[in-house]
């Protein structure tokens, strides 16, 4: 599987009229094609909110992949979607 290194950049806006802004990066680490998905807030160039890791096993005979990402009740959503989707939530719950 050929990765490349992609961002993207997503801006969450509250009920309260604010607005911040995360950056997700999504690469390949090393040679057993382990995919890397690193959330930070923008402009937090070594912070990081959460970083997971995906093996060649989870995301074999995947030959593309459309990473959903978004942020429900403070919490974090991650989902490849796909044939044999993939989710994550993190974070604490609001309330």
């Amino acid at each position: 599987m050929n990765v490349i290194e992609t961002y993207r950049v997503l801006r969450l806006s509250s009920r309260k009229g604010t607005s911040t802004s995360y950056r997700v990066k999504v690469d390949r680490v090393g040679a057993d094609d382990v995919l890397h998905v690193r959330i930070a807030e923008e402009g937090d160039p070594e912070g990081a909110l959460g970083v997971f890791e995906f093996s060649g096993a989870e995301l074999e005979g995947r030959s593309s992949l459309h990473l959903d990402v978004r942020r429900v009740d403070g919490r974090w959503h991650l989902r490849f979607v796909g044939p044999r989707p993939i989710a994550i939530a993190f974070g604490k719950p609001k309330g």
